[in-house]
Formats: C-alpha cells, sequence, structure tokens
C-alpha cells in the first residue's frame, strides 16, 4: 500500500534509500512469482455477483476441510483476505505473505479465504527472470474436502451435461446439490 511504502525508512531503519527504493520492490517481484494462490468464497449463501464474474462450479466444503484434505509436504498459509484503500490503509512490512492476503475494498463483496504455498527452488529461478510454472498441482482427497458440488444457476444445459459427466466419472455425482439462486421463493 502507498501508506506502507511511505512507512518504509522508518520500519527500516538503517537501510539505504537503494535498499529502500530497489531491493524491496525487487525482493517483492521474486516473492510473488515463487507464490502460489488458491482463492475460495466464504459464506453461507451464494453470490450472484461471484457466479456470473468466477465460474460455473461451486465446490462447498469448510476451511477445516481444506486443510485436512491437503495432501502434501508443502507448507502452506492460510487466512482470509483483507480488503484495504491502497492509498490509506496499511500493510504489515514484517510479513512477506502480507500482500497475498490483501486487495483493493471495491472487491470485499467476494469475502475470499486464501490458503497459499512458497517454493524456495523457485528463488533463484525466479531472480533470473526465468519462467516459472503458472500453476501448482496439490494432491487433496476430494471425498474428505467436498460436502457438495454446486452447479451455477447461469449454465446452459451443455454445461451442466458436461458437469454431469466428469461427476460420474469420479464417482462424485451424489454430491450434486442445485444453485439455490433460480428456486421459486416459497411464501
Amino acid at each position: 500500500s502507498s501508506a506502507a511504502i511511505a512507512d518504509r525508512p522508518r520500519f527500516f531503519e538503517g537501510a539505504t534509500a537503494h535498499f529502500i527504493e530497489e531491493g524491496i520492490p525487487e525482493m517483492n517481484q521474486v516473492w510473488a512469482r515463487c507464490t502460489y494462490v488458491n482463492c475460495w468464497f466464504v459464506g453461507d449463501h451464494e453470490s450472484l455477483a461471484m457466479w456470473d464474474r468466477y465460474g460455473k462450479v461451486a465446490i462447498k466444503s469448510s476451511i477445516v476441510k481444506l486443510k485436512e484434505a491437503i495432501q502434501s509436504d508443502n507448507e502452506f498459509c492460510l487466512g482470509p483476505v483483507n480488503y484495504i484503500d491502497y492509498e490509506r490503509d496499511m500493510m504489515s512490512q514484517a510479513n512477506a505473505f502480507s500482500p497475498f492476503f490483501h486487495k483493493r475494498i471495491a472487491y470485499e463483496h467476494e469475502r475470499e479465504f486464501r490458503i497459499l504455498t512458497f517454493l524456495e527452488e523457485n528463488i533463484k529461478p525466479a531472480q533470473e527472470k526465468k519462467t516459472l510454472d503458472e500453476g501448482l498441482c496439490i494432491p487433496i482427497e476430494v471425498e474428505q474436502l467436498v460436502d457438495s458440488i454446486v452447479i451455477s444457476p447461469n449454465a446452459t444445459e451443455e454445461e451442466k451435461n458436461e458437469v454431469m459427466k466428469l461427476l460420474e466419472k469420479y464417482s462424485l455425482a451424489n454430491k450434486l446439490s442445485g444453485s439455490s439462486i433460480n428456486r421459486v421463493p416459497q411464501f
């Protein structure tokens, strides 16, 4: 955030101007290239805005189940996103993961929870500006993770059929739950 950048000389007291003005931004870019983020919506109800913007299928689960379903030796950092005014609000300089858990206040309707991991082995290639993998496959225990799978209220019949085929292929058809958005309310 602008406020945090303005505070760097105080926070990094004794550091050279070169380190503050060039070193820290360069380290942040390297760190970003070595970090992999997975985002989840947190809420008790569906969000039409999220359906419109992000997809056709949602997995209903819980944070506890998400943590327990991960089948990887990688270390993970999990937490809610903080929505801030980047011109005014402070963001921690002491935690290198802090930027990954902040987002512009205009996105607060997303109510995001993130899980991220950092690959140390990517530091040197990132510093050398080499191409890195754009994604990272993390094995999960699907049965442990999934409470239900919801198809978007905006999905076409063709899209619904494709999802059903995949759910049947992976023995998850029993997890299918329809969207509540298009249900007629009972009065």
